[in-house]
């Protein structure tokens, strides 16, 4: 058998560079043999995905990552797998979440501005072009700005700093997500409203990259367990050894579903391949989540 991908993102999501069609074909190179693509708050690219995977004899689980909150207001990104992308919420979401970020990025602009990080206007609107400003976008645009290079909140993002490795989204994650230098709060639903949408659909929720949302706080996983959530993506591009057998350990409590995913985007993060989080140890546990609980 192949390798398992259950969340990557193509050019339908805002930070995507590849077509769902390349995605697939690139699975098929790559041995990839069950992927999910889910983009961001969208269904848009779920057709071209499913009838390419068809085409190459891949199994194609349809999927989207749904921003959401807790009740302390910490940001998750909740995958929705093998539900029907038809039904209204999935057509709504989109535009709710993008107009929200939209504008809590255009703040954005203005209070990295304060912080004394160089930013040309111009080259921002040539960046975003049609698409939603992001985080990342305004990354591209600083570190475009030799005068940053020197600024203390900038330099490790430039080539030689200790995070200029994939630099777009660890500005992102660094500077603008909760209680970083730029943070801009923006309201998502509860995800216990969320998880609700998902299961009227007909489908079910997994807990995406719970590292990097909630760390190890055994209340905030409660919270979103109670929502009813089926599994956690226990392996992920951005987990620690330490933070795998803590996830797994969480999944033996409450007999969750363990599940693995790349977060591929492309060149946003060079780092990250199609499969990097499917091994032999881990693909008889995931394939047997699948098996009971996703068509």
């Amino acid at each position: 058998m192949g390798k398992i991908d259950l969340h990557v993102h193509s050019s339908h999501s805002s930070d995507g560079e590849l077509s769902p069609e390349t995605i697939i074909n690139r699975c098929a190179a790559q041995d990839v043999d069950t992927v999910s693509i889910t983009d961001h708050n969208t269904v848009s690219g779920i057709s071209e995905g499913k009838a390419a995977a068809a085409r190459h004899g891949i199994q194609f689980i349809v999927g989207s990552e749904i921003n959401c909150q807790t009740q302390n207001g910490t940001v998750l990104h909740m995958l929705a797998y093998d539900f029907d992308p038809a039904v209204p919420f999935f057509q709504k979401i989109e535009g709710w979440v993008n107009e929200r970020e939209e504008t809590a990025n255009l703040e954005r602009i203005e209070l990295l501005e304060d912080l004394g990080i160089k930013l040309d206007k111009d080259r921002i609107r040539e960046v975003k072009g049609e698409r939603v400003l992001t985080c990342e976008m305004l990354a591209e645009v600083a570190l475009g700005i030799a005068e940053n290079s020197t600024h203390p909140l900038m330099k490790p993002f430039f080539p030689g700093g200790e995070r200029s490795d994939q630099a777009h989204v660890n500005f992102f994650w660094d500077m603008c997500t909760t209680g970083k230098p730029a943070d801009i709060p923006v309201t998502y639903l509860p995800v216990k409203e969320v998880v609700e949408e998902i299961q009227q659909a007909g489908g079910v929720a997994v807990l995406a990259h719970p590292g990097i949302s909630i760390g190890l706080d055994l209340d905030l996983f409660d919270e979103i367990v109670a929502a009813g959530i089926i599994g956690v993506e226990v392996f992920s591009s951005y987990h620690s050894p330490e933070e795998v057998a803590f996830f797994m350990e969480q999944c033996r409590r409450y007999d969750l579903g363990v599940t693995a995913g790349s977060d591929f985007h492309g060149i946003l993060k060079p780092l990250i391949e199609l499969g990097s989080q499917s091994t032999p140890e881990n693909e008889a546990l995931i394939r047997d989540f699948l098996a009971k609980r996703i068509s």
